[in-house]
């Protein structure tokens, strides 16, 4: 199997689209985000049907329950919210701010998701397979972690945590 080097910021890149305790290497993070599938060959799945398959079978992030991360201090009304692309890297000159599971933007109040899309589009930048953005996915605090990644996190130390 060939080895490759990679920077600091391509590896910060591919930590940016891992998903915790699913992917773990940077394989198969790669893998994922190219839309190969996970078998040795390094065949892709696309056109086999296989593809469609996975898509009905895919189960969804489970929905960020916003009141316990404020609980829990890992985020606060009032914070401010950097919308980041596909890799993590934020969208220049833009910031939101969080209320209540929602995000102010221009006098504006937004889903997180709805946000993600407009902004997204409006840096030239599109979400992955085309799909309507996963907010969480696409809102960063100042050091940078997603709301999807604190909540990963949350759900790591509260394995019981339910609805």
């Amino acid at each position: 199997m060939p080895t490759i080097f990679v920077d600091d910021e391509v590896f910060a890149a591919i930590q940016a689209v891992a998903i915790p305790f699913v992917d773990k290497a940077p394989n198969e993070t790669l893998r994922r985000h190219f839309g190969l599938s996970n078998e040795k060959s390094g065949r892709s799945d696309k056109g086999n049907g296989a593809s469609a398959k996975n898509k009905r079978n895919h189960k969804r992030s489970p929905k960020i329950h916003y009141q316990s991360l404020i609980d829990n201090g890992d985020l606060r009304n009032g914070q401010v919210l950097y919308p980041v692309d596909s890799m993590g890297k934020r969208l220049p000159g833009e910031q939101a701010e969080f209320t209540n599971g929602r995000v102010r933007y221009n006098g504006g109040t937004y889903s997180l998701s709805t946000l993600a899309d407009n902004l997204l589009r409006k840096h030239g930048k599109k979400s992955p397979n085309n799909r309507a953005a996963r907010g969480p996915k696409f809102f960063a605090t100042e050091t940078g972690t997603t709301l999807e990644q604190i909540w990963n996190a949350y759900l790591a130390l509260h394995p019981g945590f339910s609805y």
